[in-house]
C-alpha cells in the first residue's frame, strides 16, 4: 500500500442546487446614478420583478422587512433614493437565485450518486418542510417555564455539564441571550452544600418538579416546600436544572416536542397562561397543516405562512419565526470518473496541507497530556478539561492562548513566490508531482495521517452530458467539511429523513468509518450557545451511540454522559473512551454549526480529537475553504490553483486597501477608479463577490452590478475582507441544464484502522494521584536550562546534591520540546518523614544554580507517576529504579565523554545494553530489536559511524569492546552493571501475575527515555544504528540501516 494519503469516494452524493431556475426577469436598468431621471424605470423594474410570485414568496420569507418596503411602493411611489436603495437590495436577491447554497425557497437539496453515465432529472414536485425557528422555540420555552403552573407540572434533571470545584457547583457555560452580540462565555456557580447539593443529586435522573420539591423539603424542613421551590426555580433559570420542556437537538421538530410536553400540564382556563398554551398548540397545528408540496397554490401557501409568522411574532418577536427547507424533486447520476478525480483532489489537499500530522494546538496538547499522565491511563474527561484539575482546553480554543506558530515557513515562502510569478505571467499555479512534494515538506503526510472521513463540496463543469461522459470536464472544489455530516447533516438530514422511502445518504452517515478498529462512531448532541442557531443543530439520531451534553433526556443505554467518558493516550494518539463499556468512541458533530464561538468547548474538543491529530484539511477560523494559502493569503491577487482537472482554489482578488473613493465620492469618480483597478488587476467580466463562504455573482460590465459592489464595499465592516473570485465558464453547467450546483461527496481513508488499545484493566487517573513536595517521599523540580547546560548540571552540580541526600534515588527527564525548555529532576526519598529536610537541601542547591547562571528559573511541582505506562506499586518502584540507574549512566558518560566513543555510537551501545538487560541476554535483546518496526526513511548514516557502532556494540555478552579501555571498563562494571541489575529486577516484577504493565511498551519507553536524555531522537541515528548492528549479524560488509 502507498504511504501517501489516499481516500475512497462513497457512492452517494448530496446535491445542492437552485430552485427558481430561468425565471423570466425583466431587463435591469442602470442603478449606478442617484439621478431622479432614472427613477421611473427603476420603479417599473422593481414592480415587474416583485410581481413574479415565486420570487416574491422567496424574498418575503427571507427578508420580511424588505418585503414590506417593496409592498409600500405599490401604495406610494417613494423618492428617487428610496427606489434606488430598494432596487439594489432586490438585485441582491435576484443574483441570489443562482447561488446553490440551500436557503429558504431559493435553493434546496436532493440525492444523487456516482454511476456509469450521466443522468439528470429536474422535477417540479419539490417537498417543503416548514418548522418553527429554534430561537423562537427557545423564547417560547422560557416564557412557559416562567409560568408556575406549567413549571410545577414538568420533569427536571440536573445539567450533566455541572462540575464541583472548590466547594462550588459550577456550570462552565450559559447560552447567550438573543440580544448578545459578543462571543464571551459566562460561568455560573453556587455554593455546593446543603439544599443545592441535594437538589442536584436527587435530579441526577429525570424527576417531577413536585416530587423533587417534596423530597428536598423533607431533607431540609427549615426551607419548607415554598423555599425549596424557590431554589429549584433559581436553578432552572440558570440552566443547572433542565426541564422536560426543552427539546434535545435530536428532536427534528422542536415545537412539536414542546406541545407534546404541554399535554401533561394542568393550566386552569382562568390562568393568564392558558391563552399562551392554546396559542402555541394552535400554531403547531397550523404549521403541521401546511401543504408540503412546493408550487401547489403558491399564493395561498404564502398567505398562510405569513399569517402563522405574524401570530408567532405576537408571542415572541423574531424576524423569521418560521424556517423553510426544501428537498428538491431531482436526482443526478454523475460518472464515476468524477468521483475518481475528486479522490485525487482530496488526496492532494491532504498532502499539501500546512499541518500534515495534525494541528499545532492538538500536537502540543497531546505532548502535555503525555507529560502529565503518560500513556495507557484513562483520564476522566471532565477532570481533564477543567483547567483547575487538569489541562483545560487546547490552545486556539475560546478563552485559551493561541498556539505558537512561526511567522513564515518554507511552504509560505514557496507559495508567495509561486503566486507572484503566476500572477505576473498570467497563468495558473499548477501542482505537478514535484511541486506537491516541495509543498509537503521534509515530513510529508503518510497514509495513516489522512482523516478517517471527510466531506468535499465541488461543482462539475462540462458543456454537455456527452462531454461529461467522455471525460471532458473540470472540477471546482468549493469547501471541505469537518467530516461526514458537516455539510450534509443537520437540517438536510432532517429533510432526507422526512420521506416515505429510506434515504441512502442517511444510511451512509450511519456507517461512518473510524480511525481505530472497533471504535464506536458516536453522535454529539448539544444546544448552540447562540439561540438563533438552534435550528442548525436539530439533527435526527443517525447512530445509536449518542453523547448528550446539557440536554434533558430520558434514560437510554445508548446515551453516554460526560462522567462516563475518559481520554487515553495510546501509541502517541489521544482517544476517547467509555469507562462503563471500556470501548473507544469517535464522536462527530453532524451539522454545520460554527464551531469556534457557537459550540460549547467540550463538544468542539470531542469533535476535533481525531481530526486534530490527522492531516488538517480546513483553513483557519471561520473558513471551510479547501486550499490553504498560508502567508500568501495576504497577497492582493492569488492565482488559480489547479491539480489535474481540479481547481483547488479560484483566482482571487482581495478588496483590501484598494484606494477606491469613499461613500461621498461622485459616481463618475468611483467608476473611473474602479475601471483603472480592473485594468490593473486584469479582472474578468464575470466574478463572484465573496465573504467567507458567501458568494454573489456579478457582471462587471453592467453598471448596476458595479453599483451593488460599491454598496457592499461601503457597508462592509467585518474583519474578513471582501474578495472577488473568478466565475465559472459560461457553459460550465451545460451538462445539468444550466443549473448552478454543488455536490457534497463522502470520502473515507484507505489506510488500515489503528489497533484498539488494551482497555480492560487500564487504570483510571485520580486527582489525588499527584505526589506533592513535603507530603510524599517525592520531590520534583523543573530546572529551566537549555540542552547544552545539561552537561554542567550532570557533571558539576548533581553529585553535590546526591551526596547531601543519602538513601535516595534521582532521575532526570528533559523537556526540550516545551516552551521554555527545561529538565525535570525527580528525587525519591527513603521515607516521607525526611521530605521537609530534603526540601531545604534541594532549595539551597537550586538557589546556587540560579546564582551561578546554570539555570534561569526553578519551579517545584507535584510528581505525577505514569502508572498507565509503568504500572502501580512494585512495578512503579522498579521502573523508577531503572530510570535512576539510567540517569546515573548518563551522568558517568557526561563526566568522561572525552574518553568514550562518539555520542551516537555510545547511545547505540546503551540501546543494545538496555534491551539485553531487560530480556536477560544479548541474544534475546537482539531478537526483540530485530522485531521492532522499521524506522522512517532518513539520510544515509556515514560509513565511519556505522563501523564504529559495529566495533563497539557487536553482540558480546562479555562486552569486550567497551571494556577495552579503563574508562569503558569503569562504565561497564559500574553504572551499566547497576542498570542491568535494576532492569533484571524490573522484569521480574513485570513477569509477576498481578502486573498491569506491558513489557514491550515498558522497554520501548525505557529506551526512549535514555535516547531523549542523551540528546538523540527516539527514531534517529542511534536507534537505526542499533537495528543495523542486529540485522547485519556477522557479515563482514555492513551497509547503513534503512
Amino acid at each position: 500500500m502507498s504511504s501517501r494519503p489516499a481516500v475512497r469516494a462513497q457512492r452517494g452524493i448530496l446535491v445542492r442546487s437552485v430552485l427558481l431556475h430561468d425565471l423570466p426577469l425583466p431587463a435591469l436598468p442602470d442603478l449606478s446614478q442617484h439621478a431622479d431621471v432614472a427613477s421611473a424605470s427603476r420603479r417599473q423594474w422593481v414592480r415587474q420583478v416583485w410581481d413574479i410570485p415565486q420570487f416574491a414568496s422567496a424574498v418575503r420569507h427571507a427578508s420580511p422587512a424588505l418585503a414590506r418596503a417593496l409592498d409600500g411602493l405599490t401604495e406610494s411611489p417613494g423618492d428617487a433614493d428610496t427606489v434606488r436603495r430598494l432596487a439594489l437590495s432586490l438585485l441582491g436577491y435576484v443574483l441570489r437565485l443562482s447561488r446553490p447554497i440551500p436557503f429558504g425557497l431559493f435553493a434546496g437539496v436532493a440525492e444523487g450518486e456516482f454511476g456509469t453515465q450521466t443522468v439528470v432529472r429536474w422535477g417540479a414536485e419539490h417537498h417543503l418542510l416548514t418548522r418553527a425557528d429554534g430561537g423562537w422555540v427557545e423564547a417560547v420555552v422560557q416564557q412557559l417555564e416562567a409560568v408556575p403552573e406549567i413549571r410545577r407540572s414538568l420533569k427536571v434533571m440536573a445539567n450533566n455539564a455541572l462540575r464541583v470545584r472548590g466547594g462550588r457547583l459550577v456550570l462552565p457555560w450559559q447560552q447567550r441571550a438573543p440580544q448578545d452580540t459578543g462571543t464571551a462565555l459566562r460561568e455560573v456557580s453556587f455554593r455546593h452544600d446543603g439544599a443545592v447539593a441535594d437538589a442536584v443529586r436527587m435530579a441526577s435522573a429525570p424527576v417531577s418538579y413536585r416530587e423533587l420539591a417534596d423530597q428536598l423539603a423533607a431533607a431540609h424542613p427549615v426551607l419548607g416546600v415554598s423555599g425549596c421551590g424557590e431554589l429549584l426555580d433559581l436553578l432552572i433559570s440558570k440552566r443547572m436544572l433542565l426541564t422536560s420542556l426543552r427539546p434535545a437537538s435530536t428532536e427534528t421538530d422542536a415545537l412539536h416536542h414542546v406541545v407534546r410536553e404541554l399535554e401533561d400540564t394542568c393550566v386552569p382556563p382562568s390562568s393568564p397562561a392558558a391563552g399562551l398554551v392554546a396559542a402555541v398548540r394552535e400554531i403547531q397545528a397550523q404549521i403541521g397543516s401546511l401543504d408540503r408540496r412546493m408550487g401547489r397554490a403558491p399564493g395561498n401557501a404564502e398567505r398562510r405562512r405569513l399569517a402563522i409568522a405574524g401570530r408567532m411574532r405576537e408571542i415572541a418577536d423574531r424576524t423569521t419565526p418560521l424556517v423553510v427547507d426544501v428537498r428538491m424533486d431531482a436526482h443526478l447520476t454523475v460518472p464515476r470518473t468524477v468521483g475518481w478525480e475528486a479522490q485525487r483532489a482530496a488526496a492532494v489537499l491532504a498532502r499539501v496541507t500546512p499541518e500534515p500530522h495534525g494541528t499545532m494546538a492538538w500536537t502540543r496538547y497531546r505532548a502535555r497530556f503525555r507529560d502529565r499522565y503518560g500513556e495507557n491511563v484513562l483520564v476522566p474527561l471532565m477532570d481533564l478539561l477543567d483547567p483547575h484539575t487538569g489541562l483545560g482546553m487546547p490552545e486556539d480554543y475560546h478563552g485559551t492562548e493561541r498556539a505558537p506558530r512561526p511567522d513564515t515557513t518554507a511552504r509560505d515562502r514557496l507559495l508567495v513566490a509561486l503566486a507572484q510569478r503566476a500572477v505576473a505571467e498570467g497563468r495558473d499555479l499548477v501542482l505537478d508531482e514535484d511541486l506537491v512534494e516541495q509543498l509537503a515538506g521534509p515530513r510529508p503526510a503518510t497514509a495513516a495521517d489522512a482523516p478517517a472521513h471527510v466531506e468535499l463540496a465541488f461543482s462539475v463543469h462540462a458543456a454537455s452530458a456527452q462531454a461529461l461522459d467522455g471525460g471532458e470536464f473540470g472540477l471546482a472544489v468549493r469547501r471541505v467539511g469537518r467530516g461526514w455530516g458537516h455539510l450534509s447533516g443537520g437540517r438536510f438530514a432532517v429533510l432526507l429523513a422526512d420521506q416515505d422511502r429510506p434515504s441512502d445518504l442517511l444510511g451512509t452517515l450511519a456507517c461512518r468509518p473510524t480511525t481505530m478498529h472497533g471504535a464506536l462512531p458516536a453522535q454529539l448532541a448539544f444546544p448552540s450557545l447562540r439561540p438563533r442557531a438552534l435550528h442548525i443543530t436539530y439533527t435526527p439520531r443517525l447512530v445509536s451511540p449518542l453523547i448528550s451534553l446539557s440536554e434533558y433526556r430520558q434514560p437510554d443505554p445508548g446515551v453516554f454522559a460526560p462522567d462516563d467518558l475518559a481520554v487515553v493516550c495510546h501509541e502517541d494518539r489521544l482517544h476517547l473512551v467509555s469507562l462503563s463499556r471500556r470501548q473507544v468512541l469517535e464522536p462527530v458533530i453532524p451539522h454545520p454549526l460554527q464551531i469556534e464561538c457557537q459550540t460549547p468547548g467540550i463538544a468542539r474538543f470531542l469533535d476535533e480529537m481525531q481530526r486534530g491529530q490527522s492531516s488538517w484539511l480546513i483553513g483557519g477560523f471561520g473558513h471551510v475553504a479547501a486550499w490553504d494559502w498560508g502567508a500568501a493569503q495576504h497577497l492582493a491577487i492569488q492565482p488559480r490553483v489547479r491539480s489535474g482537472r481540479s481547481i483547488l482554489s479560484p483566482a482571487t482578488w482581495r478588496l483590501l486597501n484598494t484606494k477606491l473613493p469613499g461613500a461621498g465620492a461622485p459616481t463618475r469618480e468611483w467608476e473611473k477608479a474602479f475601471g483603472a483597478l480592473r485594468d490593473r488587476w486584469r479582472l474578468p467580466r464575470h466574478v463572484h463577490l465573496q465573504q467567507l463562504d458567501s458568494r454573489t455573482p456579478l457582471d462587471l460590465d453592467h453598471p448596476s452590478h458595479r453599483a451593488l459592489l460599491r454598496t457592499r464595499l461601503e457597508r462592509h465592516t467585518s474583519q474578513d475582507p471582501l474578495a472577488l473570485v473568478e466565475a465559472e465558464p459560461d457553459d460550465a453547467y451545460g451538462w445539468c441544464d444550466g443549473r448552478p450546483h454543488e455536490l457534497v461527496t463522502y470520502f473515507d481513508s484507505t489506510a488500515p484502522r489503528l489497533p484498539s488499545p488494551p482497555l480492560r484493566g487500564m487504570p483510571v487517573a485520580e486527582r489525588a494521584q499527584a505526589q506533592l513536595p513535603c507530603a510524599s517521599p517525592y520531590l520534583s523540580v523543573r530546572l529551566y536550562c537549555q540542552a547544552p547546560t545539561r552537561h554542567a548540571l550532570l557533571v558539576d552540580h548533581l553529585p553535590e546534591l546526591v551526596a547531601d541526600l543519602p538513601r535516595s534515588i534521582w532521575w532526570l527527564t528533559p523537556r526540550d520540546q516545551d516552551e521554555p525548555a527545561h529538565t525535570v529532576l525527580t528525587v525519591r526519598l527513603a521515607e516521607a518523614a525526611r521530605a521537609a529536610d530534603a526540601m531545604v537541601t534541594l532549595g539551597a542547591w537550586a538557589e546556587h544554580l540560579l546564582g551561578t547562571g546554570v539555570v534561569s528559573d526553578v519551579v517545584f511541582a507535584p510528581y505525577r507517576p505514569h502508572t498507565g505506562l509503568w504500572g502501580p506499586g512494585a512495578s512503579l518502584t522498579a521502573a523508577e529504579e531503572v530510570l535512576a540507574a539510567d540517569s546515573a549512566v548518563l551522568a558517568h558518560q557526561h563526566a568522561h565523554q572525552h574518553h568514550l566513543s562518539p555520542a551516537p555510537v555510545l547511545a547505540t551501545s546503551n540501546v543494545l545494553a538496555i534491551a539485553a538487560g531487560f530480556h536477560g541476554s544479548a541474544a534475546a535483546g537482539m531478537r526483540w530489536l530485530a522485531a521492532q518496526p522499521k524506522p522512517p526513511a532518513a539520510e544515509r548514516i556515514p560509513a565511519q559511524l556505522l563501523e564504529q557502532a559495529h566495533a563497539l556494540a557487536a553482540p558480546d555478552n562479555g562486552r569486550s569492546a567497551p571494556r577495552s579501555t579503563p574508562h569503558g571498563r569503569n562504565l561497564v562494571d559500574g553504572p551499566w552493571a547497576d542498570r542491568e541489575a535494576a532492569l533484571s529486577r524490573h522484569r521480574a516484577v513485570l513477569d509477576a501475575a498481578d502486573s498491569r504493565a506491558d513489557g514491550d511498551t515498558v522497554l520501548r519507553a525505557l529506551i526512549a527515555a535514555h535516547l531523549h536524555l542523551a540528546g538523540e531522537r527516539v527514531d534517529g541515528t542511534a536507534w537505526r544504528l542499533a537495528r543495523g548492528v542486529v540485522l547485519a549479524g556477522t557479515r563482514p560488509r555492513r551497509r547503513p540501516a534503512s
